[in-house]
């Protein structure tokens, strides 16, 4: 009697099933793989005949299943890796990472760089893999023997460079100088806020997380060129004391000028620009740590705000005699003072002509002379006020 062949489809079914098996993590993660690597044997042996009896199949089949009964393997978790990856990013922020030897700093690059190729891959890695990455990473840690970032120095130089700030050395140093010194001061201000917010540079990895995220130690040779380089910037500082002889002469020359015509007759305005720049450089006289920039300026401002005062212009036009053909009516104001004479010669031709009895009086306010000029016999009075003087100037 013939024995049965095994079809061709229940024989692709199992070679499959026992392919697919092989490369599961119940296979790979096993701790006993022998027995089923036996079974697989077999298998593959008789797979190069293609004469397969029923009976050699099933016993295939049957040593096959008892030996996947005894695989113990469990899908690869990389939960504890990637807690390791955490702690070992965490630590890259400190002092301990930051301040350790380039060889110990290389070591915990690549282990963390393999531990993370094997977080990113899609491809089955067993779970021995993963648990000797975690152990390398965490040694690597370990190893990390850098001391904690020694500020003393920078925060004693930068106390003074503080004060520096409000002193004639610098406020009064040129602008290259003032450039230096601000730009080695923010860089040191920036690595003390850096330090103020880690405050557990040395924590264990435990701690870590508690860590400002968005900080990390510098390192120790940062801060001690940086306390270099602010203590160069200081030194080089060349601001001298402020000569202020110009600005105690333009006191003195301006003292007494709210006593005169040229102050009393000037718009209000004008007085006040006059008053707040006299104000501001007496102020400044006063103080011993006006800027040679600021005392310039107030010079300045003392002269421009002098020169503005109009009351001189006032005081001319006040002055002239009654006889005068000439009008001393400023040039910035003739335009408008003429249109305001012609109307009063329009109304006057018409006076004339309605009434050509009417006696003229000399103490009127307003008489026309030859030329037609009106002139303002009141202004001559000591005791004209300042406002009719701005109304007739308009």
């Amino acid at each position: 009697m013939t024995a049965r062949l095994i079809d061709d489809a229940h024989w692709q079914i199992l070679v499959t099933a026992a392919r697919q098996l092989k490369q599961s993590a119940r296979y790979q993660n096993a701790s006993q793989k022998a027995p089923f690597d036996a079974a697989y044997a077999q298998l593959q042996d008789l797979e190069q005949n293609r004469d397969v009896t029923l009976k050699q199949f099933l016993k295939v089949q049957e040593s096959l299943a008892h030996a996947v009964t005894r695989l113990d393997g469990q899908e690869t978790t990389t939960f504890v890796l990637r807690q390791a990856v955490s702690d070992a990013e965490l630590l890259m922020e400190t002092a301990r990472y930051v301040n350790a030897s380039p060889l110990a700093k290389e070591e915990l690059n690549k282990a963390l760089a393999a531990a993370r190729k094997i977080i990113q891959t899609d491809e089955f890695v067993l779970q021995s893999q993963v648990d000797q990455t975690v152990e390398k990473l965490q040694h690597s840690a370990t190893a990390l023997s850098g001391i904690e970032s020694d500020f003393s120095q920078l925060v004693l130089v930068f106390k003074n460079a503080q004060n520096d700030l409000t002193t004639l050395r610098y406020l009064n140093a040129d602008a290259k100088h003032r450039q230096a010194f601000k730009a080695s001061f923010d860089q040191a201000k920036q690595l003390l806020s850096q330090a103020a917010a880690n405050q557990e540079l040395n924590a264990t990895v435990a701690d870590l997380s508690k860590l400002a995220p968005d900080f990390q130690s510098a390192a120790q040779e940062t801060i001690d060129l940086t306390t270099s380089e602010l203590l160069k910037a200081r030194k080089a500082l060349n601001g001298k004391t402020s000569d202020l002889t110009q600005l105690k002469k333009a006191v003195a020359k301006m003292t007494g000028v709210d006593q005169t015509k040229r102050y009393q007759a000037a718009y209000d305005s004008r007085q006040a620009a006059f008053d707040l720049a006299f104000k501001e450089a007496q102020t400044a006289l006063a103080d011993p740590q006006t800027t040679q920039m600021l005392a310039d300026r107030l010079v300045s401002q003392l002269d421009v705000t002098y020169e503005t005062l109009n009351g001189e212009e006032i005081e001319t036009f006040v002055s002239m005699s009654e006889g005068s053909t000439a009008s001393p009516i400023t040039a910035e104001s003739r335009d408008d003072d003429a249109g305001m004479l012609q109307n009063d010669d329009d109304q006057n031709d018409t006076e004339a002509e309605t009434k050509p009895a009417q006696n003229s009086h000399d103490d009127a306010s307003h008489t026309q002379g030859q030329s037609g000029v009106v002139q303002t016999a009141t202004l001559a009075k000591p005791d004209s006020t300042k406002k009719a003087s701005r109304l007739l100037r308009r």
